[in-house]
């Protein structure tokens, strides 16, 4: 689950442009790398499927054994643009239909709500995480990730929250 909004690919938003400040107007480089390292890590007989968001969700690559499909899953994810604001609980309801019950769900993402006319996001967020099936793994991008709300939304679900230096530590 991949938070693709303005604020973690490191660009500004105008309306539905995003002008690119660093990078190449893609999803930001540590997002990217650590997806990566998410997919080489597995075992080949894992199945994963990629879900990005801002302000929703859309589905990147299918639920997939890894045994024939690493490179492709990978090449997907490098082509994924940032774009909107971070509606999370959208986010989380995407990652939610991917996953089944007792899945794994990493979500990548800065955490950061901002002020956008959606109220209650951080309450919806929480609603969403409680009623998955599976249990959520937050990862914190950027300098400063909201850790209260990633850390919140990680427990809710029995997963936990992780800075994005400390993905090596992920078990599944």
């Amino acid at each position: 689950l991949i938070d693709i909004s303005a604020s973690t690919a490191n660009c500004q938003s105008d309306g539905d442009v995003c002008y690119e400040i660093g990078g190449k107007g893609k999803v930001s480089k540590e997002s990217i790398r650590i997806a990566y390292s998410l997919v080489d890590g597995l075992k080949k007989s894992n199945e994963v499927g990629v879900v990005a968001y801002s302000d929703d969700s859309y589905l990147v690559a299918e639920p997939q054994s890894l045994s024939f499909s690493r490179e492709a899953i990978k090449s997907k994810i490098s082509k994924i643009s940032p774009s909107g604001p971070s509606y999370h609980d959208l986010g989380l309801r995407g990652g939610a239909q991917l996953a089944e019950e007792n899945d794994t769900v990493v979500m990548l993402s800065d955490g950061k709500i901002g002020s956008y006319s959606r109220s209650n996001i951080a309450f919806k967020t929480r609603n969403e995480a409680n009623a998955m099936d599976a249990k959520l793994i937050t990862v914190g991008m950027g300098e400063d990730p909201n850790e209260p709300l990633l850390e919140d939304i990680a427990e809710t679900t029995e997963g936990y929250y992780l800075e994005n230096s400390e993905t090596g530590r992920l078990k599944f």
